[in-house]
């Protein structure tokens, strides 16, 4: 009888994240990614627009990484958005670009260099601002 060869594990080459922001879409897809025992790791990008109790039960999530946006020197919305004298936009959603896939991507790419996939849970009422 031939030997088999022993089969190295191999590390994987994807690197699954959740755009986590406390509400109830990142929610329901984090205890669903639990539930089915995905490797994943859940970030939150700290504006500093979410409403106090956003922020508290933000606190109370485990395993969860939190990351401070920079774009042009400013780390929270509100400031960028009093300088420029503008406010965000469910249409355009300039904010969401600039305060929050921007700071995943370079979070990541940093981190690793590996294929990155980012998941965000939206509710069905949200479906008709994308």
């Amino acid at each position: 009888m031939k030997k088999q060869k022993e089969k190295k594990k191999r590390k994987p080459i994807t690197h699954f994240y959740l755009s986590y922001g406390g509400g109830v879409g990142s929610e329901a897809l984090r205890l669903w990614l639990l539930e089915h025992k995905w490797p994943f790791e859940a970030v939150y990008v700290d504006h500093g627009c979410d409403w106090p109790e956003t922020q508290e039960f933000i606190k109370t999530v485990p395993n969860l990484t939190i990351l401070k946006p920079d774009v042009e020197g400013y780390d929270n919305l509100y400031d960028y958005c009093l300088k420029y004298r503008m406010v965000p936009s469910f249409m355009k959603r300039w904010c969401t670009d600039k305060f929050k896939i921007r700071t995943l991507c370079q979070e990541f790419a940093i981190k690793y260099k590996v294929i990155r996939i980012i998941m965000i849970g939206y509710c069905i009422e949200h479906i008709s601002f994308l």
